[in-house]
């Protein structure tokens, strides 16, 4: 048996019907977040220093998992978030900033929205 603890458990809850955003605000109440879809990173760390990453993501519209361009749209506000990250290096700031430009010079190009 390993003595690896796991700290935290997820779960999400599909509404194929939705509900209010008054019922919404109630779940907060009560701990609960609410939206649309949902990308989560879980990530699993290991006695030995290891660790393993998934992404599971769902569209609570389709119960299908988000789509690529979702996905792309949500990557490259993460690449703005970090780079202006108080705990990141200089460098790795840079890098996230530059990601995030070359991402809108390529969706402008394209003829896309920022």
């Amino acid at each position: 048996m390993s003595d690896h603890r796991y700290t935290l458990q997820y779960r999400l809850d599909e509404f194929p019907e939705g509900f209010s955003v008054e019922d919404a605000a109630a779940a907060v109440e009560q701990g609960f977040g609410s939206c649309n879809a949902a990308v989560l990173i879980s990530i699993l760390n290991f006695p030995d220093g290891s660790s393993s990453r998934l992404i599971h993501s769902t569209d609570g519209e389709t119960g299908q998992p988000v789509d690529d361009n979702e996905l792309f749209h949500t990557f490259s506000l993460l690449a703005h978030r970090l780079s202006q990250s108080d705990e990141l290096d200089e460098g790795r700031k840079k890098f996230a900033a530059l990601v995030f430009h070359q991402i809108r010079m390529a969706v402008a190009a394209a003829g896309g929205g920022s």
